[in-house]
């Protein structure tokens, strides 16, 4: 498929998504949405869609949407419908804490049918909440909105709380995975699918997780650069970013192995798993070492993790590696587009991140759109659709951090003007 017309699939999509207050859902399993589905069996066994807000997967489809003609108006509707459902109370079944954001939220008895044992909004995410107070920042980067801001500033404020005080459940300033219902997700971060295999990249109640620690250093960066410009108290945030970084450069970099650890597990000890969710500090600034980033990068470049279609979620060499398990070695389009947003900042990075963006534009146009996620096996693009048994998910073929994902590569050389005739 060419570019352009891979650039209309995408645009079609994602208008498929979007809800009439503006925020998109985060996937479809297929186009065509007159499947009549089956009363006495679980949706989820039929069709297993995601077509409901999510906290985590309307916040990055927001951030990935930004730049286009109607992106502020998104990521605008997007924090509202977050705003609207943010924790106020402490409930266990639904895992919500005052201040946190949601992970998801069903709203039929049809789809809540589906998890009996949870309830709705459920609020079973660790990262939605500090990536809730980055969207609010780059949004008014983009607009210089500042009315909206203080608007909301008791939201992101409680977020912020949410973070120092129920996030991290023992004051060493990380953010750990806890779960509070028995029955709720094990895994709170986006890599949340939990297959029935002994082996994985991090089954371990309250680890500190990588890559969130990264989105809570420039969640606390950027509430201390708001909190200024609306003069509203700063230097807390600043205290815990500075605090953040400290403990983060000490207890999760592997000096013998030349690394940042997947996660600290309960004793704090490392776990070295490799993956791709490292690639997500790159963003976030938490890294101010030269030689510690040079390495992080070329360990995402190293064969066993880079293929000619994307960055695989875990290495090749790990224990129970597979191209096509859904968090164990696929591919995926957005997970990815946060590694080339962090290498895209960094001269020293750029020459990598061109090559990223031009493998995954190839591997969507081959595609012929932007899937959940894809694998890579000898070498060669293949998809998940003809993949089953236990561990295995198929992708849904239209979603919206993917769709959005690689429209925002495919339109990252045209100019300012030509990104705005752009429209969800």
């Amino acid at each position: 498929m060419r570019e352009k017309t891979l650039c209309e699939r995408l645009i079609a999509d994602l208008r498929l998504l979007k809800q009439p207050e503006g925020w998109l859902t985060a996937g479809r399993p297929h186009r065509d949405t007159g499947v009549l589905l089956d009363p006495n069996l679980w949706i989820e066994d039929q069709e297993p869609t995601f077509d409901w807000l999510f906290g985590r997967d309307a916040t990055i489809t927001a951030l990935e949407l930004l730049p286009m003609g109607n992106g502020p108006a998104i990521a605008k509707a997007t924090l509202r419908a977050l705003v609207a459902t943010q924790g106020k109370t402490h409930n266990w079944k639904r895992e919500e804490q005052p201040g946190k954001i949601l992970h998801e939220n069903r709203t039929t008895p049809a789809t809540q049918s589906d998890i009996p044992f949870w309830g709705f909004p459920y609020y079973g995410s660790i990262d939605a909440t500090p990536l809730f107070i980055v969207l609010a920042s780059e949004y008014v980067q983009r607009t210089n909105d500042w009315k909206y801001i203080r608007h909301i500033w008791d939201n992101l404020a409680a977020a912020a709380d949410w973070m120092q005080y129920w996030g991290d459940i023992d004051g060493d300033y990380f953010i750990e995975n806890a779960p509070q219902s028995p029955y709720g997700i094990r895994n709170q971060v986006w890599k949340d699918f939990s297959p029935y295999a002994p082996t994985g990249p991090f089954w371990y109640p309250n680890a500190a997780i990588v890559e969130v620690q990264g989105y809570a250093y420039l969640a606390w960066t950027r509430m201390q650069w708001m909190a200024a410009r609306i003069n509203k108290p700063w230097r807390r945030y600043a205290d815990n970013a500075r605090a953040l970084r400290s403990n983060f450069e000490n207890m999760f970099w592997d000096e013998d192995r030349r690394g940042y650890a997947l996660a600290l597990d309960e004793r704090k000890e490392r776990l070295m798993t490799a993956t791709s969710s490292q690639g997500h500090l790159l963003f976030t600034g938490i890294i101010r070492d030269q030689k510690r980033m040079d390495a992080l990068v070329r360990r995402l470049c190293a064969p066993d993790i880079w293929t000619p279609h994307g960055i695989r979620t875990m290495s090749s060499e790990e224990e129970g590696f597979d191209p096509y398990r859904y968090h164990q070695g696929s591919i995926w389009f957005h997970d990815n587009w946060l590694i080339w947003w962090g290498l895209e900042r960094y001269p020293a990075f750029r020459d990598i991140a061109k090559e990223l963006r031009k493998n995954l534009i190839r591997a969507a146009c081959v595609l012929g759109e932007a899937p959940e996620l894809h694998a890579s096996d000898g070498g060669k693009l293949k998809t998940t659709d003809h993949v089953s048994g236990v561990g295995y998910k198929p992708a849904n073929h239209v979603q919206a951090w993917s769709g959005a994902a690689v429209l925002n590569l495919l339109t990252h050389d045209m100019t300012e003007g030509q990104r705005k005739e752009v429209v969800i």
